[in-house]
């Protein structure tokens, strides 16, 4: 695995970052007129799919088996 590759993973696992804030942004705006309590809905499911796509991203991905072996 080159180190350019590896950097270019993390770069791009950390992009979604920038996606999620501007469709957050995006469906809080869009909603402005709707009630507080489906916004909140809306928000707070989106919110929960993001989080549940970023547990498994790293399980998947970033093995414990690739982590340096430490000996003492």
């Amino acid at each position: 695995m080159s180190t350019g590759g590896v950097f270019a993973g993390y770069y791009w696992a950390g992009s979604i970052y920038c996606c999620q804030a501007t469709l957050f942004a995006w469906a809080n705006d869009t909603m402005r007129h709707e009630s507080a309590t489906l916004r909140a809905i809306v928000i707070g499911v989106m919110n929960f799919g993001g989080n549940a796509f970023q547990v498994f991203w790293p399980l998947i991905f970033y093995r414990a088996n690739m982590a340096p072996m430490f000996r003492f």
